[in-house]
C-alpha cells in the first residue's frame, strides 16, 4: 500500500516539475478570464479570481524566466566544452589566430605598450609554426690539441649527434651546416676542414660540401633533404685546423627547438677555455675534469633550447 501512494506521489511530483509553468500561467489566465467574466471589481468573487489569477500568471513568467537562465547557462557551459575542448580545436584551421587573441588578451592587461612585439616575438620564437620538427638530445664532442708545426694552430676533432623527430614521415625536411673560419691573410692554406655526415648509420659518400676562400673566410655548406620516416639519426664529424688568433670563440646557436644539449670538450692544459649558455632560460649544468696532460669540461642542459639560443666557448692560450 506504501508503494502504491509513493509511487502516486512520485508521479504527481514529476507532472507539476515538469507542467509547472504551463499549469501555473493557464490557471492564472483563466482566473483571470473567469473573474472578468462572472463579476465585476466590487464582487468578492471577482477580486478572489483576480487576485490568485495574478499571483498564478507571475508565478509562472517568473519560473520561466527561472527556467531559462538555467538553461542558458548549462547550454553555455556546454558550448565552452564543445569549443574549447582539445578534440574540437584539433580540427579547427584558425587555430594561429586564436592563439593570437589569447596571447593578446593576456600580454594587454599588463604590458599594454608593448604586447603587440611581446606577441610577435613569443610567436617568431617560441611557437613553432613554420617547423614541423625538433632535434632531440643534441650532444657534441670536441678534441682540442695543438698542432705540433705551428702551437698558434688548434687541431679540432668534432663529433655531433642528435636526432630529427617529426611527426608526419611524408615530411620533407631540409637539414644544412654551415662552416666559417676566419684565415690568417699570409697562412690561408694553413686554415683546413673536413667534413664526414653520417645518416642512420649509413655514411653519406654523395655529400656535397665544398670549402671556398671568401675574403678572409673559409666557408663551406652542405644541405641534405629528408623524407619518409619520423625519425632521423644524424651524426656529423668535423675534423678542423684553424688560427686561435684569428678563431677565439666558437658559437652554436639552435636552427630549430633543441629538447636536451651536452657538450664534452678535452683540451690541453695550456689552453684556457670558457664556457657560457646563449639566452638559454635556464643554465648549463657544468662539471670541470683534469688529468695530468689534458683539462676536461662537460656542459650539459635540460630542457628546451629555442631557435637563436644556445652556447659559445672562448679559446685562449696560457
Amino acid at each position: 500500500m506504501k508503494k502504491f501512494f509513493f509511487g502516486i506521489y512520485k508521479n504527481l511530483t514529476e507532472f507539476f516539475d515538469k507542467y509547472f509553468i504551463a499549469l501555473t500561467v493557464l490557471i492564472g489566465i483563466t482566473c483571470l478570464i473567469s473573474g472578468i467574466y462572472f463579476g465585476n471589481e466590487k464582487d468578492w468573487l471577482y477580486k478572489l479570481l483576480y487576485t490568485i489569477g495574478s499571483i498564478s500568471l507571475t508565478s509562472g513568467i517568473f519560473a520561466g524566466i527561472a527556467k531559462s537562465n538555467q538553461f542558458t547557462e548549462i547550454y553555455k557551459k556546454i558550448f565552452r566544452e564543445i569549443i574549447y575542448g582539445t578534440e574540437h580545436l584539433e580540427n579547427r584551421n584558425d587555430l594561429e589566430k586564436i592563439w593570437d587573441n589569447v596571447t593578446k588578451t593576456l600580454s594587454h592587461k599588463k604590458f599594454q605598450r608593448i604586447s603587440t612585439l611581446m606577441n610577435s616575438n613569443i610567436k617568431k620564437y617560441f611557437l613553432p609554426l613554420e617547423h614541423d620538427y625538433y632535434y632531440n638530445d643534441f650532444s657534441v664532442d670536441i678534441n682540442i690539441e695543438f698542432c705540433e708545426e705551428n702551437d698558434d694552430y688548434i687541431i679540432v676533432t668534432e663529433e655531433t649527434k642528435f636526432k630529427i623527430i617529426c611527426d608526419d614521415e611524408n615530411l620533407e625536411i631540409n637539414t644544412t651546416h654551415k662552416v666559417s673560419l676566419k684565415t690568417d691573410p699570409s697562412h690561408r692554406e694553413l686554415t683546413k676542414c673536413k667534413i664526414n655526415l653520417i645518416l642512420d648509420d649509413v655514411i653519406q659518400k654523395d655529400l656535397e660540401f665544398k670549402l671556398t676562400h671568401e675574403k678572409n673566410f673559409l666557408v663551406g655548406a652542405y644541405q641534405k633533404d629528408l623524407n619518409g620516416k619520423k625519425s632521423y639519426s644524424i651524426v656529423r664529424k668535423d675534423e678542423k685546423k684553424y688560427s686561435l688568433q684569428y678563431n677565439p670563440i666558437k658559437k652554436q646557436l639552435a636552427a630549430w627547438i633543441y629538447n636536451n644539449c651536452r657538450v664534452d670538450i678535452t683540451y690541453p692544459k695550456g689552453l684556457f677555455i670558457d664556457f657560457s649558455g646563449l639566452g638559454t632560460l635556464n643554465d648549463f649544468k657544468i662539471d670541470h675534469k683534469n688529468t695530468n696532460t689534458h683539462n676536461r669540461l662537460k656542459a650539459e642542459y635540460k630542457g628546451l633550447i629555442y631557435k637563436n639560443q644556445g652556447f659559445f666557448i672562448f679559446f685562449r692560450k696560457i
